[in-house]
């Protein structure tokens, strides 16, 4: 039987097919390798938001008052406290999302940090960091509760700093409550944003890797005769 005759060319182009997709699997990586590798936008805005969370914790301990007598066992609960947020964020930070027991425990941890530190406003920034951080990933319920959390974590150091502290410098904390609200709306809209630009993105590549599959496999020279 020619080459050229019709009971070739399946034989051909079957033959075409699986060297190409052979010369394919050469010359290409494993794909979980290339996923690893691919660091996306919301992947560099997540890393950014925690490095930002995390320069806070050294930050926050320094803002402590660690020569005050009066304030005991609690400053030495506040420190353990900034230590354990830092942990806690470089778990969520790998494992991109937060489980419940962190869910929980984070507006407790951070409600013992401004109560330690005498005055909230010196650890805003702890709070800030949380809020921005926490907010990119998950529902916008989840946003919203922990939002409220935070804020509410943020309150008790107020209240506690109210007994000790007059009213002006209690009223300056205050006002930073104000950005917690827009600051947790514009993380989750950029995280939003990103998703969903990063969804449309791979389904763009997936297309375009079928189509050069398609284009490659069967025989040109049969296609053409």
């Amino acid at each position: 039987v020619g080459a050229t005759s019709p009971l070739a060319q399946p034989t051909s182009t079957a033959g075409s097919l699986l060297v190409g997709m052979r010369m394919d699997r050469d010359n290409t990586t494993d794909p979980a390798e290339q996923v690893d590798r691919y660091v996306g936008p919301l992947q560099r805005v997540r890393r950014l938001l925690f490095g930002l969370a995390v320069t806070f914790v050294p930050l926050s301990i320094a803002s402590l008052p660690l020569l005050s007598p009066k304030r005991g066992w609690l400053l030495w609960l506040g420190l353990g406290a900034v230590a354990v947020l830092g942990a806690s964020w470089w778990k969520i930070y790998r494992r991109q999302g937060y489980s419940r027991i962190e869910t929980v425990i984070e507006p407790i941890l951070l409600a013992i940090v401004a109560v330690a530190s005498d005055d909230p406003i010196r650890v805003a920034g702890l709070f800030m960091g949380s809020i921005a951080f926490g907010s990119l990933d998950g529902s916008r319920r989840r946003t919203v509760l922990h939002a409220i959390v935070v804020m509410l974590a943020y309150g008790a150091g107020l209240l506690a700093a109210s007994s000790g502290n007059d009213g002006g410098a209690v009223g300056t904390s205050f006002v930073v409550l104000a950005f917690f609200p827009s600051t947790a709306s514009v993380s989750h809209l950029i995280g939003e944003t990103l998703r969903y630009w990063e969804a449309r993105e791979r389904q763009g590549r997936t297309l375009a890797r079928l189509s050069e599959l398609l284009i490659a496999g069967p025989d040109r020279e049969s296609m053409i005769n």
